[in-house]
């Protein structure tokens, strides 16, 4: 069983929608694992609590850890360090945000919005031109 998945899996995304600091949105954290051979091979020796580690220095082709987004996130002051611990798997890594005052904390940052744009992650769509409408044919009865 184990050796049939670690040939045919391919990815693993993880996904986390968390409100923004500000409250008036979400964000996305995520995290990525790509099958390589590293973790193929894992896999098959049922070592899949190395996983992690691969992830971790895998960066270059593509992977990322929960914990690296969330604390990207934090660092953007996109995200509470509260909501960041909330969501951590390696807890210990956060507990230092928690006890900053909140001077020594990120401020939010908010996207730039487009011009006449409704909703901040949304651009603005202009409604088609609209030419005269076609007269309706009469149906035959």
């Amino acid at each position: 069983m184990r050796s049939t998945l670690a040939d045919s899996l391919r990815a693993v995304v993880c996904q986390y929608l968390l409100k923004t600091r500000d409250g008036q949105g979400r964000v996305l954290a995520m995290e990525v694992m790509l099958n390589n051979e590293a973790v193929s091979n894992l896999i098959r020796k049922g070592k899949s609590f190395q996983i992690p580690s691969v992830i971790a220095t895998s960066r270059e082709q593509g992977m990322q850890l929960m914990d690296q987004d969330l604390m990207r996130l934090y660092k953007e002051g996109r995200i509470s360090a509260e909501d960041a611990y909330m969501k951590a798997i390696s807890k210990k890594d956060f507990e230092a945000l928690l006890e900053e005052p909140a001077a020594a904390r990120p401020a939010p940052v908010r996207p730039a919005q487009p011009e006449g744009s409704p909703h901040p992650s949304r651009p603005a769509v202009k409604p088609a031109a609209q030419g005269p409408r076609p007269a309706a044919k009469p149906t035959g009865s």
